[in-house]
């Protein structure tokens, strides 16, 4: 499943509160411990950056156009 931006940062706020993996997704209804333990990984390895920024090793996905018909 894809978060917002919105969502990962009310979850990361949570944690940072209470300070407890567990209870934030228990009392979030989302995400999994594992997604969190990431998110939390990535927004240190960024040095507070994420989640504004692109997460680490993730590429925007472009669409390529059909040359057909042209």
């Amino acid at each position: 499943m894809a978060y917002t931006v919105q969502q990962i940062k009310v979850a990361l706020e949570l944690y940072d509160k209470i300070k407890k993996i567990v209870p934030t997704v228990r009392q979030l209804g989302y995400p999994s411990v594992h997604t969190l333990y990431e998110w939390i990984n990535q927004r240190e390895a960024t040095g507070g950056k994420f989640p504004d920024i692109e997460p680490i090793g993730v590429r925007k996905r472009t669409r390529i156009r059909s040359m057909q018909g042209v």
